[in-house]
């Protein structure tokens, strides 16, 4: 095929024979760049065609066969396939390229939690809040953040206390590493914090800050030691003003690693996608 006129001449008479024919044998399909053929009786001529603002730009032709081909294609493209160019006769229907389905995520999990020594559960490497997170994003869909100190808490329980209280005492706001690209992609964010001092730790006044989650869908995950929620539930609504609050879920900090199918149970009844 020498020029891209040719190449449309020669679709146009394809199209002929795909109104009068009924069936084939091929079938064929596209996936992110990889092309499948499968039900071919040996080797078959792919053509590519592309467009640009309706006018026809590109032809391409590969050899394919049974099996997967890289084709690097955008929605809109038509592909056919030919047994050959000689006689250019269709052996699957036309296949047109579809838009990608949109895999961005809506909802968010954002999570302060502490490794090292918890109270009542020993030295840990993963928090106790983590691991709900975790629990959380291993059935539901979303993205994850956590929200890690700038400067490291103690690993030691009790040289943390009197950080944590000093910080709430001062009304200070601790910094965290890294920042969500868009905050406003999510239409539901999960918050997961620690019980501290009866309260939210400080570190998530820094965040609630900085994001506003108003017209959100907000919902709070906490483990403790023995406090329930404390007054943080009246705190986060005091930050989040205008946004819509779910039931969360909070448990002690020593059933934390066995609260997966609790997690479960709670997702399932606020009525969340769960993952199988």
């Amino acid at each position: 095929m020498k020029t891209l006129k040719a190449a449309l001449v020669f679709i146009m008479a394809v199209f002929a024979v795909f109104a009068a024919a009924s069936a084939f044998a091929a079938e064929m399909s596209y996936d992110n760049g990889t092309f499948t053929v499968s039900g071919l009786d040996g080797e078959a001529k792919l053509i590519q065609v592309s467009y640009t603002d309706g006018c026809l730009s590109r032809v391409k032709i590969y050899d394919v066969e049974n099996g997967e081909t890289n084709v690097d294609a955008v929605a809109g493209d038509k592909l056919f396939l030919w047994d050959g160019l000689d006689t250019m006769r269709p052996v699957a229907f036309t296949l047109s390229v579809p838009a990608p389905e949109n895999t961005e995520k809506n909802i968010l999990i954002a999570y302060f939690s502490r490794a090292g020594e918890n109270w009542q559960v020993g030295y840990v490497e993963k928090g106790n809040t983590a691991v709900i997170a975790e629990y959380i994003s291993d059935s539901v869909d979303a993205d994850v953040f956590e929200i890690a100190p700038t400067v490291p808490y103690p690993k030691d329980y009790y040289e943390t206390i009197p950080i944590a209280q000093r910080e709430r005492q001062n009304n200070e706001r601790p910094e965290f590493l890294g920042e969500i690209g868009n905050i406003d992609k999510y239409d539901t964010v999960f918050l997961g914090y620690p019980i501290w001092n009866g309260g939210l730790p400080m570190i998530m006044y820094t965040f609630l800050e900085q994001y506003d989650l108003s017209g959100k869908t907000v919902i709070p995950f906490s483990t403790h030691g023995g406090s329930g929620w404390g007054s943080t539930l009246s705190e986060l609504r005091s930050l989040c003003p205008g946004a819509e609050f779910i039931d969360g879920f909070s448990t002690p900090g020593t059933n934390a690693r066995n609260a997966r199918n609790d997690v479960v149970r709670w997702l399932e009844g606020i009525e969340l996608p769960i993952e199988s």
